[in-house]
């Protein structure tokens, strides 16, 4: 698992940390927002678990939000690899979805994007040659080899 300052995805007054875990053998993305509750809404495209103060229901979605960020922190050179790696499995997702935006995150992440899907997951395959010593390594591995299930 690994845990990265992400303060600059949440309003002023506010933090965020997005973490990456490995469960049986694949990777879990996930962003935890903390916010006081004075300044607690739940963000109209959220799915509340769990709720023990009431917290209100906001009109907009998170990504609609306008108002004023934390600034960002620094970022290690492992934690900016481990930021990329964590990219490769969003972009596998994006690839068993058939999404346009596939080829834009291959390229974001330095590799070369094909032109069809198989040619996609094999640049993707490729930028994992990139990365050593990380944990969820081998979990950004488990979770093409999904993708690659897909795509038959």
């Amino acid at each position: 698992m690994f845990e990265i300052d992400a303060r600059h995805n949440g309003p002023v007054g506010t933090r965020a940390v997005s973490a990456q875990y490995v469960v049986d053998g694949l990777p879990l993305w996930v962003d935890w927002h903390i916010h006081p509750v004075s300044r607690a809404t739940w963000p109209a495209d959220s799915t509340v678990v769990f709720d023990r103060q009431g917290i209100s229901q906001a009109s907009a979605a998170l990504s609609e939000y306008r108002g004023e960020y934390e600034p960002a922190t620094p970022k290690t050179l492992d934690e900016q690899d481990a930021m990329r790696l964590a990219l490769v499995p969003i972009a596998g997702k994006q690839l068993a979805r058939r999404s346009p935006e596939t080829p834009r995150t291959i390229e974001f992440l330095g590799g070369t994007p094909e032109t069809d899907w198989p040619d996609h997951l094999a640049a993707l395959r490729e930028l994992l040659n990139e990365f050593t010593n990380l944990d969820s390594l081998a979990a950004a591995r488990a979770y093409l080899d999904l993708v690659e299930g897909t795509l038959g």
